[in-house]
């Protein structure tokens, strides 16, 4: 079975899947519990945790049946998307003559025209020209087109997280799975049984200080102690 990974550390026990068919526990190291993290609210209880989680998954799913790379990839792909458009928005704007290039008195030109001071002008001109890739004077379509992609998508992260929790290994994680797995999860917060993600339970969690109801029960710095669930 392939390892369940999450943002936070656990070891859980084990779920039985419906209809007669074993499931065995996913371990849970370290760092496992970050897509679960926006609906674990203090008085939140257990159905509407679960069927948030399972809307989320649903929701981001292509075919809304279960998650795979490709929809990490789009993801990726929209956030490129977005990136090269921008690039192309702020760079195009100083393109005077309408070639679709930009050169270095075009940059000069448009900053003075628009008010700029000489910082200022100096700052843009050295923003865009740093584009030039061939340092041939011009930034041509080409460079403003090539943007490298953003470091960070949290849309993607979270799907590959979840990806990563596949219990079969097969690189598909159903709605059924994802659930199953949210299962779990939510044993280890709700640590008296009750349904209900309660006060005390933040404390227990050595989570600190309870914020109050409908505040955020897990925090990025907080390790929760679910060992024996």
């Amino acid at each position: 079975m392939a390892p369940f990974r999450l943002v936070f550390g656990v070891s859980l026990l084990a779920l039985g899947l419906s209809q007669g068919v074993h499931a065995q526990t996913p371990s849970v190291p370290p760092s496992a519990h970050g897509p679960f993290q926006p609906s674990l609210l203090t008085g939140r209880d257990r159905d509407s945790f679960l069927f948030q989680f399972r809307a989320m998954v649903e929701w981001t799913a292509r075919d809304r049946q279960g998650l795979d790379a490709r929809d990490a990839e789009e993801f990726e792909a929209i956030s490129l998307g977005r990136a090269r458009g921008q690039q192309l928005a702020r760079t195009l704007e100083y393109d005077i003559n309408g070639d679709g290039s930009v050169s270095r008195d075009e940059v000069e030109a448009a900053a003075r025209r628009g008010g700029f001071m000489v910082a200022e002008t100096a700052k843009t001109l050295s923003t865009v020209m740093a584009l030039d890739k061939n340092k041939d004077g011009t930034v041509s379509f080409e460079e403003m087109w090539d943007v490298q992609p953003p470091p960070t998508n949290s849309q993607a992260k979270r799907v590959r997280d979840l990806l990563a929790l596949d219990p079969n290994g097969d690189g598909r994680l159903t709605l059924e799975e994802a659930v199953r797995l949210a299962e779990v999860v939510w044993a280890c917060y709700d640590t008296d049984g009750s349904g209900v993600l309660e006060r005390g339970e933040r404390a227990t969690l050595g989570f600190g200080p309870d914020p109050g109801p409908g505040k955020t029960l897990v925090q990025q710095q907080a390790t929760p102690k679910c060992e024996g669930v």
